[in-house]
């Protein structure tokens, strides 16, 4: 509070964060003058409404970043809020999830009580985290549920924490033992005998894959294709940009996503696109394929196969593209990446009379 008066006891109360008391009050404590009391004169079923998962992501990246800080950022909630107030706060972590930030989200499931209904959540976290390579962060956790049940998604995550640990008589003391109680994931079993043992899983059918399992890849050295990336819900994509063992494909969709979802600017995923070993084909080829079934990675390899051409044909095979890319509803988020082509194929020998040839 500040005094106004001293004389007269006048004083001017002044709310400088929002409390925490229960699950709805959990968030960031964010620097971006943001008024704590954002939800006021909003309720609480209206409130589910706004944060509907559509609206995640938006066409402009200032408003799309505004309401990524207003979800994430601990406020006061909107009332009433009695009777749904876990519901509200599930549909914020929804929300971020959507949006991508696993960043922002693995903040917040920090915070959430270790308590059934948020179960999931701790699933997710301890597989971001691992993800991210933050094994002192994630394995306590798993450490604590593995202690306190014989579920054995956590079991498996034991493994996976002792192995990241450098315990191996641990780990494979913990797999056996997991198969000796009948446990039946032949893609746990199979990844642990590569991680372990470097003994090759074989084929693994991407139907059956799961986060852990994603996880699991990543610390056996075995590479995530684009058909494994199925897996993973958007709520993880910045953790994903963190995995190592990715294929060229892959690593395509991953950057393309980030992009699609704000999290890099064109020029980032420009040079990320171009750092993909991938082979390319013809511009012509990569065009004809992408109309028949427009899909993020054709888009990617069009993308790279007319940046690889160094010719004024460039020129009328971008529009080409681009029409595709309009028709296909992502024609502005693709032209930032085309503009550089454009402006740089221009100064190409035949420019000039190439689109000469265009306008008549």
């Amino acid at each position: 509070f500040e005094t106004k008066n001293k004389d007269q006891g006048e004083i001017t109360l002044v709310r400088k964060a929002a409390p925490i008391s229960r699950d709805a009050d959990i968030g960031l404590d964010l620097d971006r003058q943001l008024n704590h009391l954002i939800w006021r004169g909003t309720s609480g079923t209206v409130a589910l409404k706004l944060l509907h998962t559509d609206y995640a992501v938006s066409a402009s990246p200032a408003i799309t970043s505004l309401a990524q800080d207003i979800v994430a950022m601990r406020a006061v909630p909107p009332k009433p809020i009695d009777g749904i107030r876990t519901a509200y706060l599930n549909q914020r972590l929804e929300w971020l999830g959507a949006a991508g930030l696993s960043k922002s989200l693995i903040d917040l499931v920090k915070q959430l009580p270790n308590e059934e209904k948020w179960l999931s959540w701790k699933r997710w976290l301890v597989e971001n985290q691992l993800m991210m390579l933050r094994d002192q962060d994630a394995c306590p956790t798993v450490m604590d549920f593995a202690s306190r049940t014989l579920e054995a998604y956590w079991h498996k995550a034991k493994v996976i924490c002792n192995a990241a640990q450098d315990d191996i008589t641990g780990a494979q003391f913990g797999a056996d033992l997991l198969v000796a109680s009948g446990e039946s994931d032949p893609v746990f079993i199979g990844l642990v005998n590569k991680m372990l043992n470097d003994i090759e899983p074989g084929q693994i059918d991407p139907v059956l894959l799961e986060p852990i399992h994603i996880v699991l890849m990543d610390a056996a050295h075995y590479t995530v294709d684009s058909a494994s990336l199925e897996a993973l819900p958007s709520a993880t994509l910045q953790s994903a940009i963190a995995l190592r063992y990715v294929s060229a494909d892959a690593r395509l969709i991953l950057t393309h996503k980030a992009y699609a979802h704000g999290l890099v600017n064109a020029k980032k995923a420009a040079d990320q696109w171009r750092l993909a070993k991938v082979q390319l084909d013809s511009p012509i080829l990569a065009i004809t394929r992408h109309e028949s079934l427009p899909t993020e990675q054709t888009r990617a390899l069009v993308w790279r196969a007319l940046d690889a051409d160094k010719t004024s044909s460039r020129l009328p095979m971008i529009a080409a593209a681009m029409d595709i890319d309009i028709a296909s509803g992502v024609g502005r988020m693709m032209a930032p990446l085309y503009a550089p082509l454009i402006r740089e194929a221009l100064s190409f020998p035949g420019a000039a009379e190439m689109l000469g040839a265009v306008d008549s």
